[in-house]
């Protein structure tokens, strides 16, 4: 949202006869929105930069195809029906390629999920011993407050006892702080080290990968490309970068901070770094961001083979 367009929306208040705290409300109400969409924009994952039609030729080029298309332009030529035969030939291999390159995103995408299935499975894990842990402080905290509660409150009825009662009456708020401090504690869970059959984010964060997670010449390049819509020039690599900057998923890669979060994002053994729900939350939240980039490449892919030119049918003889 403009700077224009809010100064226009609390102009249009001005104008209205509302009393001074509901136009107090509404610009209140304008700012929270204006704010979300800000923050929405500044975390943009460059989806929006990613144009089928703009795109066509660099994914032409990255799978291959630009010759065989070049080539099925000049046999495709109308009244032509000698050269029929070779055109049908060259079709046949865009289709293979375009068939190949897409089975090998799948199979990117397939060692992608899996690794996202993993992570939710081990922060479920973490989820469920916290919950448990907060359970049992809460009813503490229940039990121990109600409790001494009741007895202080009986103390208290007769004037022999009434310090005694004010006393329990103490303690128990002293006991019901400390569980309470306890549970938001216990809030952001324990850390425990995993096993992970993959590590798909690791030549995103600079970091060795295993002899599992390999990429396809063709994706990388694809990864490795400039969208063409893209006003800051960025590559796919750079834009996802750039995103899990702003949004908090990672920290500057030059500090130790952010070293030592990269290396929780892609620990695959047991020997390892702790991992914590928010480091797995983070993980799984950065392969979905990776999975969805994948998926425009086979959209791309499919742009392409809509582009191909239709052949001519053979004249009767």
């Amino acid at each position: 949202m403009s700077q224009l367009t809010i100064d226009h929306l609390l102009a249009v208040l001005q104008r209205l006869r509302l009393s001074w705290a509901r136009r107090s409300l509404a610009a209140l109400f304008i700012f929270l929105v204006a704010g979300s969409l800000c923050r929405a924009q500044q975390g943009e994952s460059g989806f929006q930069y990613e144009d089928p039609e703009s795109n066509l030729e660099q994914m032409s080029q990255l799978a291959g195809l630009t010759p065989l298309l070049n080539r099925l332009k000049e046999l495709n030529k109308p009244g032509d029906s000698g050269r029929t035969l070779q055109a049908l030939y060259a079709r046949q291999q865009i289709l293979e390629k375009v068939m190949g390159a897409s089975l090998q995103v799948d199979a990117t995408i397939a060692r992608v999920e899996g690794e996202i299935a993993q992570a939710n499975e081990y922060r479920n894990l973490l989820s469920d011993k916290r919950d448990r842990v907060a359970n049992r402080l809460n009813l503490a905290g229940f039990a121990a407050g109600g409790a001494l509660g009741v007895v202080s409150s009986a103390l208290q009825l007769s004037a022999k006892h009434a310090k005694a009662g004010n006393s329990v009456g103490i303690g128990a708020g002293v006991i019901v702080t400390v569980i309470s401090a306890m549970n938001l504690r216990a809030q952001n869970g324990k850390t425990s080290s995993f096993t992970f059959r993959s590590n798909m984010l690791a030549p995103f964060l600079h970091r060795q990968t295993e002899s599992v997670d390999v990429y396809s010449p063709a994706v990388l390049g694809f990864f490795d490309a400039v969208p063409v819509a893209d006003p800051e020039h960025l590559t796919r690599k750079q834009r996802l970068l750039k995103t899990w900057l702003q949004v908090g998923r990672i920290s500057d890669l030059n500090t130790p901070k952010g070293q030592n979060k990269i290396d929780r994002l892609t620990e695959v053994s047991t020997g390892g770094v702790q991992e914590n729900i928010d480091d797995l939350s983070d993980r799984g939240a950065m392969l979905e961001d990776l999975r969805a980039k994948l998926a425009l490449m086979k959209r791309d892919l499919a742009a392409v083979l809509m582009t191909l030119p239709q052949g001519e049918p053979a004249a009767d003889q």
